[in-house]
């Protein structure tokens, strides 16, 4: 009896520990995905405005024939 409550609490122990670094990763990976999205905003925002910004000097800018 004493050799299957240390086997259990051996794996109760296993267990836990592969819980916090699981627990652990996914903390790490909602902080990168966090990141990323901050980043995905300001390269949408940098596209739009290079957008905005090409079509300023394609109507500002006469044809090559004039």
């Amino acid at each position: 009896m004493d050799d299957k409550l240390l086997n259990f609490e051996m794996k109760i122990a296993y267990l836990e520990d592969f819980v916090n670094q699981l627990n652990t990763i996914v903390t790490d990976q909602g902080v990168s995905i966090e990141r990323l999205i901050e980043i995905n905003k300001l390269l949408n925002e940098k596209i739009v405005l290079l957008e905005q910004n090409s079509k300023e000097t394609r109507e500002s800018t006469p044809p090559p024939h004039y």
